[in-house]
């Protein structure tokens, strides 16, 4: 988690995942409260964490994507960021006081984590992809002008 927290201030400032690294770190600062509660909380936080490691990677390759290809990835980084704003809410619900309401919405919470988290690693292939996408284009491009 502290891993997670510091990598989020790094990639915070960097366009295309800077918007996703914000509500990652918020969401891991949660995690670090609220793990105790509930396994779940915890299995959040190895979810962002992941996403984490995949953004930490692909930022470093990212530079070589033509512009047209970035404007497409910003799009589906919007997308993970809103999924983790869901991540996000589950994780916040954990810090409800009472115990009585937290323990009825814990299987309803356990559940959108786990369609989250399924999403979420869908979002994560298109990305990936995309970046395929736009590599290949980019190799493309530059045989085309040597030839």
């Amino acid at each position: 988690i502290d891993w997670g927290i510091s990598t989020c201030e790094v990639l915070d400032k960097i366009p295309c995942v800077g918007c996703v690294c914000g509500v990652a770190g918020e969401i891991l600062r949660g995690v670090r409260k609220y793990r105790d509660k509930a396994r779940d909380v915890a299995a959040a936080g190895r979810c962002v964490v992941n996403v984490l490691k995949s953004l930490d990677m692909f930022e470093k390759r990212a530079t070589n994507l033509l512009d047209a290809d970035r404007a497409a990835m910003q799009k589906e980084m919007d997308q993970l960021r809103c999924l983790l704003t869901g991540v996000k809410a589950v994780v916040d619900a954990f810090a409800e006081d009472n115990l009585i309401a937290r323990m009825f919405g814990v299987w309803a919470e356990a559940k959108k984590l786990s369609t989250l988290d399924t999403e979420i690693r869908d979002q994560l292939q298109v990305i990936r992809d995309l970046y395929h996408l736009g590599n290949d284009a980019k190799i493309i491009k530059l045989l085309e002008t040597t030839l």
